[in-house]
């Protein structure tokens, strides 16, 4: 009877294993969505109400990943530390939770120590610019997410079961 419960649980915990993996894909894949958006909204308020980049990011609200980053790099900027320092400070403590790419974690670095450091249409270039460079990275996750996201699953599943079948 025991056996067969720690077989089970070797299964299970194999597959958990697996989804976790799949969760944190999906995560970064959201982060980057709400990231892409977000450069949109900030392009959009620096044309048209002339906005501090610090000033948009205590406006934008939403869930997930991405708004507790800004929310942090905003509590950071609120207590004095200048913008590109919040957003440099407020990325590393989200890197680890996130697991990005060296690549993509060094876009985004660049992208905030870029805000507010040049006028209107320089603000406006920066936000397209990196829009442009980000979509690739974006693509990848996608194209990740689709094609390895159910078989991290398959795969723990399959491991709990070698697992437990070996040691059974």
């Amino acid at each position: 009877m025991f056996k067969i419960i720690g077989f089970f649980m070797l299964v299970t915990a194999g597959m958990l294993s697996g989804c976790s993996i799949s969760k944190s894909i999906s995560e970064r894949v959201n982060f980057l969505e709400q990231y892409l958006e977000f450069i949109s909204t900030m392009e959009t308020e620096i044309r048209y109400t002339y906005c501090q980049p610090s000033d948009i990011i205590k406006k934008y609200s939403g869930s997930g990943k991405f708004h507790l980053f800004l929310k942090n790099c905003s509590d950071y900027y609120c207590l004095g530390t200048p913008f590109p320092k919040a957003w440099k400070k407020s990325l590393e403590e989200y890197k680890q939770n996130l697991n990005l790419s060296p690549e993509t974690y060094r876009l985004i670095k660049n992208f905030g120590e870029g805000l507010g450091s040049s006028d209107i249409d320089g603000q406006i270039a920066h936000c397209e610019y990196h829009k442009q460079t980000i979509k690739p990275y974006l693509q990848d996750e996608l194209e990740n997410k689709r094609n390895k996201s159910k078989m991290y699953g398959i795969l723990g599943t399959c491991l709990g079961i070698i697992v437990g079948i070996t040691i059974i």
